[in-house]
């Protein structure tokens, strides 16, 4: 096994990128200081792995390119032939053989591999009788479409098949971590995941945790008859008054933050669910850890840090424009924000915006020139929240140098272990330098 390193500069890499030049990871390794490989192939969304035929078999989701949803899946996400469908867990069909070498090369450059797999954010639109549904027992879909249709997390025969299949590559490939990707609610911009997952299955794991989702339901059907006849301009003056003003005024219906307790509690035991069944199937001890929504919006994304670290052995972040760090909380502002004028007669969106962000603790005129100080705030933040937990930051792209260093510099500073790299394979010697020097050589 190869030793794990006491900070980690890892790459969130392209499989058949990586693949189709492979002298990139000795390169990466003796200019950056590169420590671990987390590959995800574009064809398939996970690290290519082979299904045993099986597992494959006996999965829920073997039939995805025959359903009538694949065409919206394929619009939506961009994946046209010869890409699959992003599904959960680990689906038949994929030739394996590249993996196989990038495993060989990183052994022999003594670089970490991660598996890649996603799990129940997203693709539900593919299979829509195991998709979530709302606390009133209503479809995500069609609006969820842009956002990530999410799977049902308590379905038990997904539930099930999901684990086995994690297992079966966790047990067949020479790996020492896991990346488990998608294992979250929607990003919170999209107001009708709030209300996910209300199904029966999640509701007699509710109970079991001692949550009623009737009175969560009672609680949230009165909090937006209240915000029908609320005055703009008193929780405008909440708003302005900090996120206790609001958050006192929101506890005189208590199934609301149960609602979001539980929804993350059941997420927290379905993942740590995943984690067993990886460790037990893994010849040796492994990493196991997944991408987090950043402190400030990470309950309503339906993650808890003292919950999830229970289980995971890292955190990290995710990618993209709804769910990245610097720009969650914005998007999160900007979405929201309007979703709650619209409830509240005479309120205005910049009002709505305003009350959003004295929750979240996000600007309330979202600017996205911004999202860089957003980034260096979580970064903060995540250092405080992660429990004695290593966290590796995101850096999507990487973006231009000044940039760049500034990221790297904030995760330094802040105490954290190493960051997560996505777009590694288009730096430019420049952007090389700034992750030796500035992040690197100050974790050493």
């Amino acid at each position: 096994m190869t030793p794990i390193p006491p900070s980690r500069v890892a790459w969130f890499a392209d499989l058949e990128a990586v693949a189709d030049r492979i002298e990139v990871l000795g390169e990466l390794r003796d200019e950056i200081g590169l420590t671990t490989l987390v590959p995800e192939s574009h064809i398939s969304h996970t690290s290519a792995f082979r299904a045993s035929a099986a597992v494959a078999a006996s999965g829920p989701f073997e039939a995805w390119r025959d359903q009538p949803g694949l065409a919206d899946h394929r619009a939506g996400f961009g994946v046209a032939e010869p890409a699959m469908a992003v599904l959960p867990g680990i689906v038949g069909g994929v030739d394996d053989a590249p993996l196989l070498r990038i495993i060989e090369e990183c052994r022999r450059l003594g670089i970490e591999v991660w598996g890649h797999a996603g799990v129940w954010c997203y693709g539900a639109e593919v299979f829509p009788e195991h998709a979530a549904v709302d606390l009133l027992g209503r479809p995500l879909l069609p609006g969820s479409l842009p956002w990530g249709t999410m799977f049902c997390p308590s379905a038990p025969a997904p539930r099930a098949w999901i684990a086995a299949s994690l297992a079966d590559a966790a047990g067949r490939y020479d790996l020492d971590g896991w990346f488990l990707d998608h294992a979250r609610y929607p990003s919170p911009g999209f107001a009708p995941a709030l209300l996910a997952c209300g199904c029966g299955d999640c509701e007699v794991a509710g109970r079991e945790l001692g949550v009623s989702f009737g009175t969560c339901r009672e609680d949230l059907l009165r909090l937006a008859a209240a915000l029908g006849r609320s005055d703009p301009d008193h929780l405008d003056a909440l708003a302005a008054a900090g996120p206790a003003a609001v958050l006192a005024w929101l506890d005189r219906w208590p199934g609301v933050l149960a609602w979001l307790e539980v929804r993350a509690a059941i997420l927290a035991l379905r993942f740590g669910e995943l984690g067993a069944a990886v460790q037990a199937a893994s010849p040796r001890p492994v990493d196991f850890g997944s991408d987090v929504f950043p402190p400030s919006v990470a309950l309503l994304g339906g993650q808890r840090y003292d919950r999830w670290t229970t289980t995971a052995t890292y955190l990290t972040g995710g990618f993209g424009p709804r769910i990245g760090w610097g720009s969650v909380g914005r998007v999160t502002v900007e979405s929201l924000g309007p979703a709650l004028a619209a409830l509240v007669p005479g309120m205005t969106m910049e009002a709505g915006m305003r009350v959003v962000a004295a929750l979240v603790g996000a600007r309330a005129e979202p600017d996205p020139t911004t999202d860089d100080d957003a980034f260096v705030d979580q970064v903060r933040a995540m250092a405080l929240a992660r429990g004695g937990v290593p966290a590796y930051p995101p850096i999507a792209g990487p973006p231009e140098p000044a940039r760049l260093a500034r990221m790297c510099r904030a995760i330094v500073d802040a105490g954290l272990p190493g960051a997560m790299l996505a777009g590694l394979e288009r730096t430019s010697p420049e952007q090389r330098r700034v992750i030796r020097t500035e992040l690197t050589e100050r974790l050493a």
